[in-house]
């Protein structure tokens, strides 16, 4: 089977909206069917232990909370093909967060620009991050625009989503 995309979650969801990469993972994985090749995981608070799981796949999507500053439930996308991720928050209440993580692929060589695995961050400004299981509103809001992002990118891969 090839490897063509892995969609990571991250996050802790005993954390409330810190978990919200988490949440969109299991959404993508439980409502979508996703094409041979493509595979959702719940990265948790795993970090830099992701690295070789990563590696081996065309592309990476990789869901995380991260402070923008901005109001609860914000979404930005930091595409790796495009811009790239030169500007990736390192805000997590995890020990690694998503912009650890492409700091050290692209240190370790596992990622650049131009070599796979392509890198497509979407984070979500997070508002409680207090002890507690759940999201807010706010960040529910923010979970739908990301499943939305990650459903609209997978349509890219020539089966896509059904």
């Amino acid at each position: 089977m090839d490897k063509t995309c892995l969609i990571i979650g991250l996050g802790n969801v005993l954390l409330g909206d810190e978990g919200a990469g988490v949440y969109v993972a299991e959404a993508i994985n439980t409502r979508y069917v996703l094409s041979e090749g493509t595979k959702t995981i719940d990265g948790g608070t795993l970090g830099l232990d992701l690295l070789p799981i990563i590696e081996g796949y065309e592309e990476a999507i990789v869901i995380d909370a991260v402070n923008f500053g901005r109001e609860p439930g914000y979404v930005e996308v930091f595409d790796g093909g495009d811009s790239g991720l030169d500007y990736v928050p390192r805000f997590s209440s995890h020990h690694e967060g998503v912009g650890d993580i492409v700091t050290a692929l692209t240190l370790l060589g596992v990622y650049s620009e131009a070599k796979p695995p392509r890198l497509f961050i979407i984070g979500i400004q997070p508002g409680d991050i207090g002890e507690g299981i759940g999201l807010s509103d706010e960040a529910k809001a923010g979970v739908e625009r990301a499943i939305g992002i990650v459903r609209q990118r997978l349509m890219l891969f020539p089966t896509g989503t059904t």
